[in-house]
């Protein structure tokens, strides 16, 4: 596997408040992803999204579950973490995050998400969104109130309906696929997605030369493109 990671601030604000993780796990080759996209005044959104990141990461590590128990047992303690935290100091109350973490063992994707940070899988030059947003918008287009198109401008598309550390307990989606030689897995903030239309982000990748370099290239997209919110890019190459 090869890997390709980049993080920003943007062009508005003034902290990143996005966290994220890659690195294989142990010898057999096993590797874990994670972006985390964090909210609260303060900087609190700082400190819950690199706290989840800790936790989850720590928790996978130090499992004996199975991959879905693994992540579902680790998503629970960075929540019950988090949101112990927030009641106890005032400086950081109503602080969350999202969490979309993924391990990849040989052939196989297992993902977690809560939140609107996004996995994608690009395979034969076609990109697919396997996370679901837990978001607004997305409950508005699922009722047939508006477009996707009309999400991308919508004043609330930032509103998020599910998070870690806003609540004593989370629900946490599980997805599980296959992957085959040359797909590419696409984990990622908002601040990616908010910016960059799927297509583009499909465009920039299949026509690049530069692995190594490509999560820049959608970072520099993103800012270019007005930077409004933090941006973080985790590529998997297999």
């Amino acid at each position: 596997m090869r890997i390709s990671s980049a993080t920003s601030v943007g062009k508005i604000r003034a902290v990143n408040e996005d966290s994220f993780f890659v690195s294989e796990l142990d010898s057999s080759g096993a590797l874990l992803a994670i972006v985390a996209d964090g909210m609260g005044g303060h900087n609190a959104g700082e400190v819950a999204s690199a706290e989840a990141v800790k936790m989850i990461k720590d928790g996978v590590v130090s499992s004996d579950s199975d991959t879905k128990d693994m992540l579902l047992e680790a998503i629970e303690c960075a929540n019950n973490a988090i949101y112990k935290m927030s009641v106890k100091s005032p400086q950081l109350h109503g602080m969350g995050t999202t969490a979309t973490a993924c391990v990849i063992s040989e052939n196989t994707v297992t993902a977690a998400q809560v939140g609107d940070s996004r996995l994608y899988l690009i395979k034969d030059n076609s990109i697919t969104q396997i996370t679901k947003d837990h978001s607004l918008v997305e409950m508005l287009i699922e009722s047939g109130s508006i477009t996707k198109e009309d999400a991308r401008q919508h004043p609330q598309k930032n509103v998020i309906t599910r998070a870690i550390g806003t609540n004593s307990s989370v629900e946490t989606d599980i997805y599980e696929f296959t992957v085959e030689p040359e797909d590419i897995i696409l984990l990622c903030s908002d601040g990616l997605v908010n910016m960059v239309e799927d297509e583009k982000i499909l465009s920039l990748i299949t026509e690049s030369k530069d692995f190594e370099n490509l999560a820049d290239k959608l970072v520099c997209e993103a800012e270019n493109a007005g930077g409004h919110d933090n941006i973080t890019v985790i590529l998997i190459k297999f």
